[in-house]
């Protein structure tokens, strides 16, 4: 298997020297699996699983990872997220990121698809009444058995490098 570790959104604004230090800790712990960032996407998953480097781990801070030859910049993942608790305005964003990724202009990118549905204010109001998700996990419930019909209708065209499901 290969794994890919995304670090981004960091929750209370550490500094530059808290973000230098956990990518110490991350080369330090995981830096035998590193796969390097040095040829760009060069390798196969078979050769990446053939040499041991079965971690790709992208950082949101390009100053922390200055002269690193096996940590990714964070733009290396285009996300994309529809912020949206429903269903019908998910998947129609998604089609259009499917599309979006088809036409090929992401040729040095991995391109990340969620599949995921998340509850505004609306949403949360509504998990009070009758016959609504009244949690995250409910809300997933709604999204996730449409998954196999949108992936069929997407077919031939690729759904991304990475799929998000809740």
């Amino acid at each position: 298997e290969v794994v890919i570790l995304e670090i981004s959104h960091f929750d209370g604004s550490p500094s530059e020297d808290d973000k230098e230090a956990l990518v110490a800790a991350v080369e330090t712990t995981l830096g035998t699996w590193l796969y390097p960032n040095t040829d760009g996407f060069a390798d196969t998953y078979s050769q990446m699983v053939a040499k041991n480097q079965r971690l790709l781990v992208t950082f949101d801070s390009s100053s922390a990872i200055a002269g690193k030859d096996n940590i990714w910049s964070g733009n290396t993942i285009i996300n994309s997220y529809a912020d949206s608790a429903d269903l019908d305005t998910m998947t129609a964003y998604n089609v259009g990121k499917v599309q979006e990724f088809a036409d090929g202009s992401w040729p040095n990118n991995l391109f990340k698809i969620s599949w995921t549905l998340t509850p505004d204010t609306k949403a949360i109001a509504e998990m009070l009444l009758p016959g609504h998700p009244k949690s995250l996990q409910q809300l997933a419930d709604t999204a996730n058995p449409s998954f196999t019909d949108f992936a069929a209708d997407q077919a031939p065209k690729r759904l991304g490098n990475i799929v998000i499901i809740d």
